[in-house]
């Protein structure tokens, strides 16, 4: 295998991964997450019409209308004196990102071009494992070893899905991670460019610190490392001054918004919650602990049986002397696992409530079946091993069919794209004067999310109404809220029975604002 054919093959390999997913992409955003790539797209989109700099580069919620300031969102955390909800859950380099190449390319923003974008880091990451491997292994058998890594995070069944039509901070931090483990892999194996090296490094953690939590902790890991083990304080400064400086950036952000005191209560109550010291998941519950595992064993039960038939292949062939482990390879591994672990169980309800937590895992997964493979590989090159080579192939190769399989079985399910049918109602009934109210008491399949005092809607229908909707038990909260906030007049959508279609529409007054005190309190839409 020459230098240039692994390439050549994970393009091909990643090609398919496309084709296969090309069906699903571009539909109308609905379920499996899809709230998260339209929460993108609201704050993408209010960027695009109002610039980036207005809001300081935080990740707004609240549209321009001022009929939409004032509606708690259900995935915002700090509002400003305006009635602006801001995101500050993550700090906010996944948002920026894409708002700096969709401006700079005049790309259209679209849920394709975001997902388009989603499928490039995608394989960007994948090609980061391949590099990844073969520095540690530098050989042509590591090269066919990196490529197993990279195709097990290819065709894992969470990145066929996620890495494509869930576009979130959950996914930019896998290429952060990447770069910053590839980057200090090359400074502490090769002795040319480590200033170079170190500065790349520094960098990425920077990137990485200013995208998820999962970059806190890595770079905290890193930091470690470079103290403890290399003994190399330097080093060890210059990561812990890269992370700082991530952190100091987004809090001076994120306070500028309400003060840093409303910043660190939402923050502190975000943790409790994820962390399920405030929720109905704890650490403490041992039946959580099962779906943990059974999360896992579900979406990477096909890689799983590849670990165990590489291991049964190392004991056939234990006669052949052969080095158990290797220093780097457990440096590596080190890195990339307890990062990832930590995020599992420091944010465990998180891990548990969010199927999406498991892209995380699919880099040490991919990372072990490279190493395993490798092993194999080394221990099957003799005539007479010939045939459990091409037998591994073949498992290999049918494990990575079945992955694809189970996101078919798994991941997609049938919808029935209620966020574009009732976007696209708001749009044709209302008009910039109302102020929008759904009248619901139900979760209706999860369209709804329960918030501390109400429930909000789910991104989807602000995206595609191009408004913020207030979720109202009845009439009177309606009305309640106009008055409060001295807005003129509002439409209610009711939708208290069916998940389909929209019961009634009805519009109310405000009976006290200020410009129209004659109007009557509410009559029925023609």
């Amino acid at each position: 295998m020459n230098k240039v054919a692994p390439i050549y093959y994970l393009l091909i390999l990643f090609f398919i991964s496309v084709l296969v997913r090309l069906p699903h992409i571009d539909r109308p955003l609905s379920s499996r997450y899809e709230w998260v790539t339209a929460h993108t797209l609201v704050t993408l989109n209010i960027w695009m019409e109002e610039g980036i700099t207005r809001h300081n580069f935080n990740p707004i919620y609240t549209f321009t209308n001022p009929n939409d300031h004032h509606i708690k969102c259900p995935i915002s955390g700090v509002s400003d004196e305006e009635g602006n909800y801001y995101y500050v859950s993550y700090p906010p380099l996944a948002f920026i990102l894409p708002f700096i190449l969709f401006k700079v390319t005049n790309l259209p923003l679209s849920a394709l071009t975001l997902e388009s974008f989603n499928i490039l880091l995608h394989f960007l990451c994948s090609l980061l494992i391949f590099f990844i491997i073969r520095n540690i292994y530098q050989s042509k058998r590591g090269e066919r070893a990196a490529l197993a890594g990279s195709l097990v995070y290819i065709f894992a069944t969470p990145n066929l899905w996620y890495h494509a039509n869930v576009y979130f901070s959950d996914i930019l931090v896998q290429l952060f991670f990447l770069l910053s483990i590839l980057f200090y892999l090359k400074y502490s194996i090769q002795v040319e460019r480590q200033r170079f090296h170190l500065l790349l490094t520094c960098t990425s953690v920077f990137l990485m610190v200013y995208t998820e939590w999962l970059g806190l902790l890595a770079g905290g890991i890193l930091c470690m490392h470079a103290l403890f083990i290399r003994k190399d304080i330097k080093v060890s400064f210059l990561i812990a001054l890269s992370s700082l400086t991530a952190i100091a950036l987004f809090v001076f952000q994120y306070s500028s918004i309400a003060g840093m005191d409303s910043y660190i209560d939402t923050l502190l109550h975000r943790y409790a919650e994820r962390s399920g010291n405030s929720g109905p998941v704890s650490i403490f519950d041992s039946g959580a602990h099962v779906k943990f595992l059974t999360m896992y064993m579900r979406n990477f039960f096909p890689f799983f049986i590849l670990i165990f038939f590489s291991l049964a292949c190392l004991l056939i062939s234990k006669k052949r002397n052969l080095q158990v482990s290797n220093r780097t390879e457990l440096m590596v591994l080190a890195l990339v696992g307890i990062p990832v672990l930590l995020h599992h169980y420091l944010l465990f309800q998180f891990t548990i409530v969010h199927e999406l937590s498991l892209v995380k895992g699919t880099v040490p997964v991919s990372l072990i079946v490279a190493f395993l493979s490798y092993r194999v590989l080394k221990r099957t090159d003799l005539p007479e091993m010939t045939a459990l080579r091409y037998l591994y192939y073949i498992v290999f190769a049918g494990m990575l069919c079945m992955s694809t399989y189970f996101y078919y079985t798994h991941i997609l399910k049938p919808s029935e794209y209620l966020s574009l049918r009732l976007g696209t109602q708001i749009k044709e009934t209302s008009n910039a004067d109302d102020t929008i109210f759904f009248k619901t008491t139900k979760t209706l399949g999860g369209s709804m999310i329960k918030a501390p005092k109400n429930f909000v809607m789910a991104p989807q229908f602000q995206y595609y109404s191009g408004r913020c909707i207030q979720v109202v038990p009845n009439e009177n909260e309606a009305v309640n809220h106009l008055k409060e906030y001295n807005k003129k007049q509002g439409i209610i959508y009711t939708i208290e029975n069916s998940l389909y279609k929209v019961e009634s529409v009805r519009r109310v007054y405000n009976p006290d604002y200020t410009d129209n005190p004659d109007l009557n309190n509410s009559s029925s839409l023609p």
